[in-house]
């Protein structure tokens, strides 16, 4: 967004004209430029500001409506499951899956540090029993210790799969007992593995969504209004160019007159509209009228507020 509001108009006002060189001169834009009929752009913009409360309605119900798929929008890494059918990846997936069970591919690993328990054996051995107890472990292996004796591993399989929003529930449910295994054996329950891992690290983004999204809005609001389009369209002569033009301008261009500059700005629908007279300095004549001012002796200010790097001299 930075990079659009100042990179972008930095390299449009080096290039110029230039960029538009063969684009103006097209039989539309010329019957444009005489007055001749109004451009789309300039029909759409005025139906749009006859209407601002039914434009304004339509516009937020068909956001909601584009929006609602945002509504069972999960987060998740990828697994296996999310492979191209007929891959080794997804064939051994499936087929474990139909074999074991679905949490046989996210299975999960409940950590027991019982070193500040009296009996860690006894420690481990209430945890087997509680996750032997809960409605979506479908096995549960017996304690592995350490070799002193003090951390054991006890491997969990889930009945669900390991992207599914019941795995996530046991996992969570399964560290709601952490606090009462501390206070009967003085042990800590902790949940790892990468099926755990993946849930946290969704759990995190899908918290960072909403915060993420409101910065984004926000700087537009905040960059927006004072970037080269919002001061101008605020100036007066940005106003008296909006009462024609349903668009900021694309393009300055000065050509000679009888007495100096005349400088126009050409909008996006084509519609060029005089902005100023430039008068040219002591010593700068030469030209016949009409024919285009180029040259870099002095910077032109136009009616816009806009510097830009038009010349009022002659080349």
């Amino acid at each position: 967004m930075v990079i659009a509001l100042t990179l972008l108009p930095a390299m449009l006002g080096f290039a110029g004209v230039r960029i538009m060189k063969g684009k103006l001169l097209t039989r539309r834009m010329k019957a444009l430029e005489r007055g001749e009929g109004e451009s789309m752009g300039v029909r759409w913009a005025r139906f749009v500001t006859r209407n601002p409360v039914k434009m304004l309605a339509v516009s937020v119900v068909g956001l909601a409506l584009v929006a609602i798929p945002t509504m069972s929008l999960k987060m998740a890494l990828n697994d296996d499951s999310g492979k191209p059918s007929g891959s080794t990846q997804r064939v051994a997936y499936d087929t474990l899956s139909k074999g074991f069970g679905p949490g046989f591919n996210g299975p999960l690993t409940v950590v027991v540090d019982a070193r500040d328990s009296d009996n860690p054996k006894a420690a481990a051995q209430d945890a087997h029993t509680m996750l032997s107890k809960l409605d979506d472990v479908a096995a549960v292996r017996p304690p592995s210790f350490n070799q002193a004796g003090d951390v054991a591993l006890i491997g969990a399989v889930p009945k669900s799969a390991a992207t599914s929003k019941a795995t996530k529930d046991l996992v969570g449910e399964i560290r709601g007992h952490s606090g009462a295994l501390h206070q009967d054996t003085g042990a800590d329950l902790m949940v790892t593995g990468l099926t755990a891992i993946n849930i946290d690290v969704s759990t995190k983004l899908s918290d960072a969504l909403v915060p993420y999204l409101a910065i984004v809005v926000g700087l537009a609001l905040v960059l927006l209004p004072g970037s080269g389009a919002g001061s101008w369209a605020s100036s007066d002569s940005g106003r008296r160019f909006l009462r024609h033009n349903s668009a900021p301008p694309i393009a300055i261009r000065a050509t000679r007159a009888k007495a100096g500059v005349d400088v126009h700005v050409i909008s996006q629908t084509g519609s060029v509209v005089p902005a100023r007279s430039c008068d040219l300095g002591e010593g700068e004549g030469g030209g016949p009228p009409g024919s285009e001012v180029s040259g870099p002796s002095r910077a032109v200010k136009d009616a816009c507020g806009v510097a830009t790097a038009m010349s009022c001299a002659h080349p």
